[in-house]
């Protein structure tokens, strides 16, 4: 299907993407100016269905990553680097020809996050743009608070808007000079950015200066602050539980600190003894998984309760002695699950523990991937109250 960028809709903007080039592509000038110009991203129309995407990766994750000169091979294609264009995908970090994915070349530098079509089906996330210079056959992305790639072009646009603009009658023109004076610097200065009025410039101050703007954009602006401090509560919740899992870490070393002690209350002795030998036994330690199935209030519990320990220490204890088998049966039949204490706390060792192999790190990341989505969220939100703020300036400028 074909994609379109819209070059009065702002994109969320992103570090610039990885690429690699063999030549520099070549730009061809839009002969015909348009007010709302759209760039096509796609070099011609193709549909897919979700089954033949389905069997294109089924067919490129079973193809092999290396050719017979031991060469690896990339994109869907599976060929060795020869020097074209290629974007690294931001979901699965492959890299893919910009041509095999059906992707202009002149248009790589306004990528601002790209997803190959494997990750695209697989719901990972999409293809971002970046915001396109105005001038018609530049293809660099704006700069910040702008509408061009550089002032440059910014003077170009607007030189060439008075000479080829239809548009543009004496009065228009004469409403210029007014504009500037005598001030030959501002008149040089038009388009290198975007005139704010003044009311909106007082609410970018102060946000609870609303009052000035009209009814429809106060609502408007209201109702994105409530979804941007919905966010920023969700955020909050993150960076929260980012504190317990810090907090429940190093409970979790206190633990298996005192279980130690308790478990092996003469092991430090033996060290301490100096007829031993250097290969002699050393301190025996406790490394429990401790994963919690629910909340992580029970692990500050048991860190703090010398009773829940010693319960602990109890269910230790008859795992790792040396009974005979039936004294272990024994302790199934007794006990309803030695790896668990009070069926929310795994107790296994650490490294026989598969099961919640690395369980701290990926909690951690988790809360991690959700900061960058919110905050990600939040710029998006951002920019639309920019968008809403610089359209109703553009409304009044052109009642005016």
């Amino acid at each position: 299907m074909s994609t379109e960028i819209d070059l009065h809709t702002p994109h969320h903007e992103a570090h610039s993407h990885p690429l690699k080039r063999k030549k520099s592509s070549q730009s061809t000038s839009s002969s015909k100016r348009h007010k709302h110009a759209t760039v096509k991203t796609e070099m011609e129309d193709i549909e897919e269905s979700s089954e033949e995407i389905a069997k294109q990766y089924k067919k490129y994750t079973n193809a092999p990553k290396y050719d017979l000169n031991s060469e690896e091979l990339y994109c869907v294609c599976r060929k060795s680097d020869e020097g074209e264009l290629m974007i690294a995908c931001d979901g699965c970090e492959e890299w893919f020809h910009a041509k095999c994915m059906n992707i202009r070349p002149e248009l790589s530098n306004l990528i601002a996050k790209f997803y190959c079509k494997f990750c695209v089906w697989k719901g990972e996330g999409v293809t971002l743009w970046k915001r396109k210079c105005r001038l018609d056959y530049c293809y660099e992305p704006i700069k910040e608070h702008s509408k061009y790639c550089s002032h440059e072009h910014g003077k170009e646009y607007m030189r060439s808007l008075l000479l080829e603009s239809s548009l543009l009658d004496q009065g228009v023109i004469k409403r210029v000079l007014t504009h500037v004076g005598n001030d030959v610097d501002k008149l040089h200065s038009l388009g290198s950015e975007f005139p704010e009025l003044e009311e909106v410039k007082a609410f970018r101050q102060d946000e609870t200066k609303l009052d000035q703007l009209s009814q429809a954009v106060r609502e408007q602006v209201e109702s994105l602050q409530r979804k941007i401090d919905g966010v920023k509560q969700q955020k909050q919740m993150q960076i929260q539980e980012q504190e317990r899992l810090q907090s429940v870490k190093e409970n979790t070393k206190v633990i298996n600190e005192k279980l130690s002690t308790l478990i092996f209350p003469d092991a430090e002795d033996v060290k301490q003894t100096k007829t031993k030998s250097k290969k002699g036994k050393q301190k025996k330690r406790v490394d429990l998984c401790l994963c919690s199935k629910g909340e992580h209030s029970l692990i500050q519990e048991i860190a703090s309760s010398d009773e829940m320990l010693e319960q602990i220490a109890a269910k230790v204890k008859k795992r790792i002695s040396e009974d005979s088998e039936e004294e272990e049966d024994e302790e199934e039949v007794n006990d309803d699950d030695p790896d668990w204490f009070q069926n929310q706390i795994c107790i296994r060792d650490k490294k026989k523990c598969y099961r919640h192999n690395g369980w701290w790190n990926l909690f951690y990341d988790d809360t991690e991937k959700l900061l960058d989505q919110l905050k990600s969220k939040e710029s998006v939100i951002e920019k639309q109250i920019d968008d809403v703020l610089r359209n109703y300036s553009i409304a009044k400028y052109n009642n005016k």
